[in-house]
């Protein structure tokens, strides 16, 4: 079905808007063989402890062939890469990002994330969606959530909202982004019960899954039995029901409503813990950022509230709720509750692509166990995606492999330094990855930013 970002727009608009006349085009160039075998590369079982074992994988036309526990014999027109003393997984998911611009998605491939949930949607964000799907260009796949929906309230202060007053104008927002194209629908803090159950209950209508911050209006159970696809932000946990409150009763009260519900919960710890560090740290810490790799506009946006926090004097306080928080996480984590990795990238000076194993590492320094992080940042979310046949290594699955030095169940410093990739047909050799994080300091020129935001005012 056509889910072109001009839809609703008119045709004036897309001739007219240098943003799409800028063509898309593949900003580093893969290996493009309809046939790829890997020899002799280690398997790892993100689920399993077990000491990888040796195989040889046969990837067609971006599907696993086969699966061979010994060298497979290559046709002449195949690509071969050997891959002794080399480690084979599936990518990585990152359940939270906001994309800005197109290096962004490089960025992001580069360190081994070949899907994304994006949580700022937008015309260009599903430009860029459609982009990869139509093999334009690369990066990660991803699903576009629509604009937060909102209410009027304390809890607003954001002028990317969408805001609704009505139950009817929640019904008609709803409809008008599944009528644009957009994935899915993302619901903010501040919407009040009989608001909040009409998007949720007009979203499962549509087949559209919702998630989001929960509401300061609605209880966590009562949030979770609208069953949102997952519920963003262990933050929101301690701002909502928690109120604020270390209180161990609180806490166990609410791990056996989140057991219960068994809905993914996306923990996002790195983008506060950067906070953190910067009120305690202060600009020495803004100094050892590499800020190039931000896009200078919204780095510009973000400056003042950076320099704002650098200045405040109760900097401890910051990092004792950064360490609470993951205190949480590794309670939630201890429970088996369902947990998704989402860096929050693209938010303040979170970095596309280094924040999403940040983040992993960051759950690890808080004592969760290794093989659960690679789980929420691999198997749980893409079953909350309905996509785990892109997931597993499997004969008839999509190949989206990472090829690695080390097994990243012994040390997750393994995807800063991928040595190859496969995703959406094609393979990307260290050389290409290099590339695609030098070019990751390259950034939309302003004239083709400044046209997509124009886009935005007009589509909504």
């Amino acid at each position: 079905r056509d889910r072109s970002p001009s839809r609703g727009l008119g045709d004036v608009y897309k001739r007219q808007s240098y943003a799409f006349l800028k063509n898309a085009q593949p900003l580093v160039t893969g290996f493009t063989n309809k046939s790829i075998v890997i020899n002799d590369v280690f398997l790892v079982d993100i689920e399993s402890t077990k000491q990888a074992k040796t195989i040889s994988i046969r990837v067609r036309n971006g599907l696993i062939k086969n699966i061979s526990p010994v060298t497979l014999i290559p046709d002449p027109e195949e690509l071969v890469i050997d891959g002794r003393g080399l480690y084979v997984t599936t990518g990585l998911i990152d359940m939270h990002v906001h994309l800005h611009d197109r290096y962004d998605l490089l960025l992001t491939l580069a360190h081994g994330i070949t899907h994304v949930r994006n949580f700022n949607g937008s015309p260009k964000i599903m430009a860029f969606r459609d982009e990869i799907k139509d093999k334009k260009t690369i990066g990660p796949n991803i699903t576009v959530a629509s604009p937060a929906i909102n209410q009027k309230s304390k809890f607003a202060h954001s002028t990317a909202h969408q805001f609704v007053n009505t139950t009817q104008d929640a019904i008609n927002i709803v409809r008008k982004f599944k009528k644009q194209g957009y994935d899915m629908i993302k619901i903010y803090d501040g919407l009040k019960p009989d608001v909040f159950n009409a998007i949720a209950q007009t979203s499962l209508q549509l087949n559209m899954p919702f998630a989001g911050h929960p509401t300061f209006f609605l209880s966590i159970p009562e949030f979770l039995a609208a069953k949102p696809q997952s519920l963003e932000h262990i933050e929101m946990l301690y701002q909502t029901d928690l109120a604020y409150s270390e209180s161990p009763q609180l806490l166990e009260q609410l791990i056996k409503d989140l057991k219960r519900a068994n809905i993914p919960i996306t923990a996002s710890l790195i983008d506060y813990y950067h906070l953190a560090k910067i009120a305690v740290e202060k600009n020495n810490y803004i100094d050892s950022l590499p800020l190039d790799l931000i896009n200078p506009n919204w780095r510009m946006i973000v400056k003042p509230s950076m320099e704002s926090i650098a200045l405040i004097k109760n900097a401890n306080e910051w990092m004792n709720k950064a360490n609470y928080l993951g205190y949480i996480a590794n309670q939630l984590y201890s429970e088996n509750i369902p947990m998704l990795i989402g860096s929050d990238a693209g938010a303040n000076y979170t970095l596309h692509g280094i924040a999403t194993i940040q983040e992993m590492q960051l759950l690890e320094k808080y004592g969760i166990e290794r093989n659960k992080i690679l789980t929420s940042a691999t198997i749980t979310p893409a079953k909350s995606l309905e996509i785990t046949e892109t997931m597993q290594i499997r004969a008839g699955h999509t190949a989206n492999l990472l090829l690695l030095k080390t097994d990243p169940r012994k040390e997750l410093n393994s995807y800063y330094s991928i040595q190859g990739i496969v995703h959406n047909e094609k393979y990307y050799d260290n050389i290409m990855i290099q590339d695609m994080k030098k070019l990751a300091t390259k950034h939309m020129n302003r004239f083709e930013y400044i046209g997509w935001e124009l886009i935005k005012k007009i589509f909504y």
